[in-house]
């Protein structure tokens, strides 16, 4: 309001001059052609007053617009710095519940783990405890060059209750689904509890499930392949490169295959 109330001024200032000078010239006592003459000329400063206005106007109404640019320009900022510090928050609390989420889920799969883990260590426990069936095994093992790989499957299958095998199965299927996107997470995880598996295990135990399971080159997804992914007969290579060489190619050969898969 105020720039258009000093517009106002400006013209009104201007009219009054344009009044008086028409004035001053006709009323003076001189022939009638003179004094339109002597207006004619007098128009001349009008001419270069309004010129000068003019001017000044425009420069006036240049100044104003930088000031309104400068002004929409202050507030465009300041709109984008706070859409941007709305943007942060958001993402942070989306980070954040993403976390919370992920660490539910981990705390669920170590639930899930833990209670098949520890139904395989009852029956592992009972079947420990059954000296008849440890007698067996190792009489198993000590008669490796003497069979046949099937034959040899077979026998050590039987050494060990079904439970023993399915509840193994359900903790490397609970690795398998690890519900971790972080893949280099994932694969620590999966090592911790490989290793937790792998720690429970007598080499006596590693040796009758070498036998029982790679009798032949496992299928991908079955207990013998991921019990071969995860490493669990870690340890007895020495002595089954020495005993039963085919039988430790087929579980080399998981190795080999879940190895080139991770890469």
């Amino acid at each position: 309001m105020k720039k258009y109330g000093f517009a106002f001024l400006a013209l009104m200032l201007v009219a009054v001059l344009f009044a008086i000078n028409v004035w001053s010239v006709l009323s003076l006592d001189r022939p009638t052609n003179l004094a339109w003459n002597e207006l004619g000329d007098s128009m001349g400063l009008l001419n270069a007053l309004f010129s000068g206005l003019a001017f000044a106007g425009f420069l006036v109404s240049l100044t104003w617009q930088r000031q309104e640019l400068s002004l929409t320009r202050k507030s465009v900022e300041e709109q984008t710095r706070e859409l941007s510090r709305a943007a942060d928050a958001h993402n942070q609390q989306v980070a954040q519940f993403q976390a919370q989420q992920s660490l539910q889920m981990q705390s669920q799969f170590h639930a899930q783990f833990m209670f098949w883990h520890d139904l395989w260590l009852r029956e592992q426990k009972e079947m420990q405890a059954n000296q008849d069936a440890q007698d067996q095994c190792l009489t198993l093992c000590e008669d490796v060059g003497e069979r046949e790989s099937q034959s040899l499957g077979k026998d050590a299958r039987e050494m060990f209750p079904g439970g023993y095998y399915n509840f193994l199965r359900y903790c490397l299927e609970e690795l398998e689904a690890l519900p971790v996107t972080d893949e280099k997470r994932a694969s620590e995880l999966r090592q911790r509890y490989a290793r937790i598996l792998r720690a429970e295990l007598s080499d006596m135990e590693k040796k009758v499930l070498l036998l029982g399971q790679f009798h032949k080159a496992p299928s991908v997804g079955s207990l013998p392949y991921l019990i071969g992914k995860y490493e669990i007969l870690h340890g007895c290579g020495p002595w089954a490169r020495d005993q039963c060489e085919e039988i430790w190619l087929n579980y080399r050969g998981v190795l080999n295959s879940a190895s080139h898969d991770e890469d």
